[in-house]
């Protein structure tokens, strides 16, 4: 649709947070890297980089939240780290299925698909889980709600 029509960006929020948080972790969390970690020479666990990126993604983000949304969320550093090593194992699966869908019969679908199911469940109760927190957000009124 924003082909059609160009101005179809300026008013879609997520493309606009996705924007803004994957500026985050191109930009802004390699910088960060290098000017704080690596002087030392070494490379960092996943959960200090996921941290980092996490970190980064919704600095640049935050203007679009506080406005739009109206709270910051304390806690998604935390489900971001537990989360996102699940990710890739996650599309892999899910990839492997939508591939067998297209040349196998649709029995053999639904048993290649229950890895995916299981991962994407997992994933979606981790995230579920960790919002449940209490006190796990910053309300606030910052902008139109």
């Amino acid at each position: 649709s924003a082909w059609l029509n160009p101005f179809f960006i300026w008013f879609d929020l997520g493309w606009w947070l996705s924007f803004t948080a994957f500026f985050g972790v191109l930009v802004l969390a390699p910088t960060f890297t290098q000017r704080f970690f690596k002087k030392e020479g070494k490379d960092l666990s996943m959960p200090v980089q996921i941290a980092i990126e996490t970190t980064s993604a919704q600095i640049m983000a935050l203007p679009i939240i506080m406005v739009i949304f109206g709270e910051l969320s304390l806690i998604s550093i935390i489900a971001n780290i537990l989360v996102i090593p699940f990710i890739p194992i996650a599309m892999a699966f899910t990839f492997v299925a939508g591939e067998a869908g297209a040349i196998h019969p649709p029995r053999l679908l639904a048993i290649l698909a229950v890895p995916a199911q299981g991962f994407l469940g997992a994933i979606a109760s981790g995230i579920f889980l960790v919002s449940r927190i209490t006190l796990g957000a910053i309300l606030g009124h910052f902008g139109w709600r």
